[in-house]
């Protein structure tokens, strides 16, 4: 009984504090697609290659500090799984990486153009860290797997913008539908898998650069 109502009077402070402050609180959850750019260390197109894009999944906190009727900070804390896959000769690679992202962004919005609705749009940076990896290769019709990750870099850094729609439920909290483009500004790999028959497992890493920007349909709710 007396836990019962310590989380009662936490959950009552709490709503207290967010409806006196300029915070707004959500969850927030992104299916998205992932694009690969692939070149050689000197950033040319490599003959033979294909690089494909691959179904993923974000989501996580939002939080947006908003210091004006229009405009708010928005920040938060979001944990994406993307990937990617390419075909190189007899080689393919299919890899599966997750990051812990920190956005740092312009969260505008416009006055209401209906019941509670408003046009919203964001611009800025989102900060990742790398978290894990899984990447199935198979050379010669043998896959191998590895979840070391050691290909793949520790920081990453995109360029973010996109628009969407807000609407209040009048009390009942807002929800939020958009779409967010991710430019990666750092390479997500610097190694790359090519057939080599002289040593004993047909393949061996080599100097490349991987980037991979994706695009989220961003479905978030704020208390």
């Amino acid at each position: 009984m007396k836990k019962t109502f310590l989380l009662f009077t936490l959950l009552v402070v709490s709503n207290y504090v967010l409806a006196q402050s300029q915070w707004r609180l959500g969850l927030r959850v992104s299916p998205l697609v992932s694009f690969a750019g692939v070149t050689d260390a000197d950033k040319n197109d490599i003959v033979g290659l294909d690089a494909n894009s691959r179904l993923g999944i974000g989501g996580g906190l939002v939080a947006n500090y908003q210091f004006e009727e229009k405009f708010a900070l928005q920040t938060g804390l979001q944990v994406v799984n993307r990937g990617y896959t390419i075909k190189n000769t007899n080689i393919e690679q299919k890899s599966s990486v997750t990051t812990v992202e920190i956005p740092l962004l312009l969260h505008l919005r416009t006055n209401e153009i209906g019941s509670g609705i408003r046009a919203t749009g964001i611009f800025g940076g989102t900060a990742g860290i790398f978290a894990g990896a899984g990447t199935d290769l198979t050379v010669n019709g043998t896959t191998t797997s590895d979840k070391k990750g050691a290909i793949f870099n520790t920081f990453q850094f995109d360029f973010t913008f996109g628009a969407g729609a807000e609407m209040n439920l009048n009390g009942a909290g807002t929800v939020a539908l958009g779409l967010s483009y991710h430019l990666p500004l750092i390479l997500m790999a610097d190694k790359i898998p090519f057939a080599n028959q002289g040593n004993g497992n047909g393949y061996e890493y080599k100097d490349g650069r991987v980037k991979l920007g994706y695009l989220a349909l961003d479905l978030t709710y704020f208390f």
